[in-house]
């Protein structure tokens, strides 16, 4: 029977299939923790507060070198995120705060065929070790992003990513880029949303005069212009690798262990 929308091609018949192959699908094998160190499920993360203390730098971690990394800090609990980033805690009720997640599916950029948490989800699991880690902590508050001025936008764009919509604030724009794991985010036009981790790139064009639009969902503040990017600083994710500082609260406290200080 041929297709009612394509007369060339054929569509099945009457209580017949016509069946097709969608290609090959990547199978990852289940995720085998190693002796000594057992899995306690996927948990939500959030950029304030963060779940777990304490980040190791790095983003290539796997199951047994994010544990020998948390467990020699002194840490009895490590989580992976996004593909391989490797986090420590001493607290499992912390950890465990925003609930469980479904989102534990990122392929380990190490280990190609195990998954090493998700987007802002945790692969939790113990060390096997003993808490010595310092349980004490000292509070640092900052913005959660700071403004870095208006700059000219051209072609090629000075910023990779841009977000759907037309009616982004900062506050919108800047929550789309974090979960983006991206440094810098701008406006333009009056509500585009555009982020990138390429300060360089972003400023490539020079500095521009025309951040001077009203932003379509407020009225009262500025998004850009006409080929012109507001263009803001993620602090949160630049004191996420600088000094594996931890965000809490709207304003984006950020608590440092006290061993990292």
């Amino acid at each position: 029977m041929t297709c009612s929308a394509d007369s060339a091609i054929i569509c099945g018949g009457p209580n017949a299939n016509s069946v097709y192959a969608i290609g090959t699908v990547a199978v990852v094998a289940p995720v085998i923790a190693p002796a000594g160190i057992s899995s306690l499920g996927c948990w939500a993360d959030s950029a304030s507060p963060r779940a777990f203390i304490q980040n190791i730098a790095g983003v290539t971690y796997t199951i047994t070198t994010c544990a020998a990394a948390a467990k020699s800090a002194g840490y009895q609990y490590m989580g992976l995120q996004n593909g391989g980033e490797c986090w420590a805690s001493n607290n499992l009720a912390e950890v465990k705060q925003y609930g469980a997640s479904t989102h534990c599916t990122t392929v380990c950029q190490a280990a190609a065929g195990s998954t090493c948490g998700g987007p802002w989800a945790n692969a939790v699991y113990t060390t096997g070790g003993t808490a010595t880690a310092p349980t004490t902590t000292t509070t640092v508050t900052v913005a959660k992003f700071s403004g870095l001025g208006c700059w000219t936008d051209g072609n090629p764009r000075a910023m990779s990513m841009n977000y759907a919509g037309l009616t982004h604030t900062a506050d919108t724009c800047y929550v789309a880029a974090m979960t983006g794991r991206y440094k810098y985010f701008a406006l333009q036009y009056g509500g585009e949303c555009w982020a990138s981790n390429d300060l360089a790139s972003t400023k490539r064009y020079g500095v521009s005069s025309q951040c001077t639009m009203a932003c379509r969902a407020d009225a009262t503040a500025v998004c850009g212009g006409n080929n012109a990017n507001q263009v803001y600083v993620n602090n949160a994710l630049l004191l996420h690798s600088a000094t594996s500082m931890r965000s809490s609260s709207s304003s984006l406290t950020s608590i440092v262990s006290s061993s990292s200080l």
